[in-house]
């Protein structure tokens, strides 16, 4: 199945809801049940319905696990008080807006990760990054019929722009390191600050950490322009990249080196526009050469 992707913001909107905790392997069948609850709680209430129901599912799955969940139906706002009296199972929320990645699954819920793998990966090249717990819109099923064949469920993943660019590394930490420290100063980045997370936290706490290296990267000639152009440039600068051990493949390391134009748009520093992308464009490289020589 192919799967289009599309990105709107939602606006606020009153909901009825109800959490719950329903088992990984039973979804459909758990989730149809809740949903009449919900409807029924809604019928009770006289209230209407200004959407279609939906689940926002608060925990990863897995094998035998119970998984917490957010269920809700969108509702009229003036009939918010009519829900709290009658139904007090549930509750009557504001749902915030959210900038969302979203695309349509026809079908049974055995091949909806097909759904969110096309998903993250348009995420991932469109430069978002994913910042909060999937949910899933029935427009149509799982309470309107057995047959999974038929339904249709809108899968939603909330966004932001991707405020960092990335590197893995295949190698052992301090090599990883030593080879960024290389390619920063190839693109004109001197080393001004380092920050040893992990070495922190062992001398000041006490505690144990993992590999989790901040280096501030200077360019003079750049970091001159910015504060000439506004002397609280300053706050923005050294540009932070980090080196840290991946979270999830042993022996990999990823580098993240943070986007100075994303950072003065987010900021609205306009005196600084002519100086981020020249920024941009020498940590991206040095950034790309770290991808480059991990492939070689």
């Amino acid at each position: 199945m192919s799967y289009e992707i599309t990105v709107s913001e939602t606006a606020p909107r009153t909901a009825l809801s109800l959490r719950t905790v329903i088992d990984a392997d039973k979804v459909p069948q758990e989730v149809a049940r809740r949903m009449r609850e919900l409807a029924e709680a809604a019928s009770a209430a006289q209230v209407v319905a200004t959407g279609s129901p939906a689940v926002t599912y608060l925990a990863d799955f897995a094998p035998d696990n119970r998984v917490p969940v957010h269920l809700f139906l969108p509702i009229r706002d003036d009939h918010a008080s009519a829900a709290v009296e009658t139904a007090p199972e549930t509750a009557v929320i504001t749902l915030p807006g959210d900038l969302c990645a979203h695309t349509l699954h026809r079908g049974s819920r055995d091949t909806i990760c097909d759904a969110y793998h096309a998903l993250e990966k348009w995420i991932g090249a469109a430069r978002f990054r994913v910042n909060g717990p999937p949910t899933e819109v029935y427009l149509v099923g799982p309470g309107e019929g057995a047959d999974q064949r038929n339904f249709v469920t809108e899968v939603r993943l909330p966004i932001v722009p991707e405020i960092a660019m990335q590197a893995t590394m295949r190698m052992p930490f301090p090599e990883a390191l030593i080879r960024t420290r290389h390619a920063l100063a190839e693109h004109g980045f001197g080393i001004i600050t380092e920050i040893d997370m992990k070495k922190t936290f062992a001398e000041k706490l006490g505690e144990g950490f993992s590999n989790y290296v901040i280096l501030g990267a200077c360019n003079p000639g750049l970091a001159r322009r910015a504060l000439a152009a506004d002397p609280q440039a300053g706050l923005f600068l050294p540009c932070n990249v980090v080196v840290r051990d991946h979270p999830t493949e042993t022996g990999a390391v990823v580098v993240d080196a943070l986007d100075p134009e994303a950072l003065v748009n987010a900021a609205h520093v306009h005196a600084l526009e002519r100086v981020a992308p020249e920024a941009l464009s020498r940590l991206s490289a040095a950034i790309q050469s770290l991808r480059e020589e991990n492939n070689q």
